[in-house]
């Protein structure tokens, strides 16, 4: 079995273990704390088993006293955090200019370093601003002032590559940026369950950026050992907006994707008729999709997508005052559906029905 860790303070002291290490039915396995990756309050990772026939993981969560001004510090700056990846997923969905990105992203980056200049994550999040904003110059100098510490063995991989990929933005080198793409891909081979890295791969590795399908498979896969990054789900969305054919089924994957793309209300009308179609195949109720249709009905009105927001509403046996909307505006259109009008009747209020 190979033993790997999600997160950077538990460091198992093997990386592999075979038959010869096991006592009967038992192998002790030792790993180390680093209380310096440790953050205040409670800390959870997991120490991954696999091999090519399976996968698990065992949990391990520390929790660390924190004083009042810790916490206040590590609670504002998990909530700028917070902001900049809304901000970010806006942006990429298109729901926000190029021109308001760049001015609330140089806000909150000013923010971030204004609360703790030793942040290096803060520092390349700045960074990345900078250069995206056409201030190059100073974008290198901030990497620059940090090279040191980021390429030290003792940097998490993850952010790590950040830093590489932030370099290779300032210099389309082609050499550099194979060269990139390889240490981005051997870490990501490192350590697989890290959405960081392979969000960073798919822009540069030549195969998951000339390969849609490769990169749905990629965010699929983290999706399948744990990962629930709304970033991954993001990433997923945009895919299946270029291309709707991708959308094939309406597994759990997928239904995570369209909740975040109603959520955000950012359902393409390219989408809507996709999802109608694959909902046809679902016999059980299912909250998401309805919700998924409903907006589906918001920007295309048709009959279709009613009856299918019907029979949801029938498959889960609803006769309260939202379902009656639905089977109300159903029977004015004229849809024939099995067993509409009697839930239409067992959903109608009393004051309709004309019942005391």
């Amino acid at each position: 079995l190979n033993i790997e860790s999600d997160a950077d303070f538990i460091r198992p002291e093997k990386r592999k273990i075979t038959d010869v290490d096991f006592m009967g039915n038992t192998c002790r396995i030792r790993y180390r704390i680093d209380p310096k990756k440790l953050h205040s309050g409670v800390n959870i990772g997991a120490i991954i088993f696999s091999n090519v026939y399976t996968s698990f993981k065992v949990v391990i969560t520390v929790r660390v006293p924190v004083n009042d001004d810790r916490r206040d510090l590590y609670m504002r700056k998990k909530r700028l955090t917070y902001d900049l990846m809304k901000l970010f997923m806006a942006f990429r969905l298109r729901k926000l200019s190029s021109n308001k990105w760049l001015l609330q992203a140089a806000e909150l980056t000013t923010r971030m370093r204004s609360l703790d200049q030793n942040d290096p994550i803060f520092a390349m999040y700045q960074a990345h601003y900078l250069i995206t904003a056409s201030r190059t110059e100073e974008g290198e100098a901030l990497l620059d002032s940090w090279q040191n510490v980021l390429m030290d063995s003792e940097t998490p991989e993850a952010l790590r590559s950040y830093f590489l990929y932030l370099k290779t933005l300032l210099s389309r080198d082609e050499d550099n940026i194979m060269f990139v793409a390889r240490r981005i891909q051997e870490a990501f081979y490192e350590d697989p369950y890290d959405w960081r890295i392979a969000w960073l791969l798919q822009f540069v590795s030549i195969d998951f950026a000339s390969d849609s399908g490769h990169k749905w498979e990629l965010f699929k896969d983290l999706y399948i050992k744990g990962c629930r990054s709304p970033i991954i789900y993001i990433e997923a969305l945009l895919i299946t907006i270029s291309n709707p054919s991708m959308l094939m089924r309406l597994d759990s994957f997928e239904q995570a994707v369209i909740m975040t793309a109603v959520k955000m209300k950012a359902l393409p009308l390219q989408l809507t008729d996709r999802i109608v179609y694959l909902s046809r195949h679902i016999k059980q109720y299912n909250k998401v999709l309805l919700d998924a249709m409903k907006l589906c009905f918001e920007i295309k009105s048709d009959e279709d997508t009613l009856t299918q927001i019907c029979a949801m509403l029938i498959n889960g046996n609803r006769t309260d005052s939202e379902a009656f909307i639905w089977y109300e505006k159903a029977i004015n259109t004229g849809i024939r559906l099995t067993r509409l009008y009697e839930y239409y009747m067992a959903a109608m209020p009393m004051d309709k029905s004309g019942t005391a």
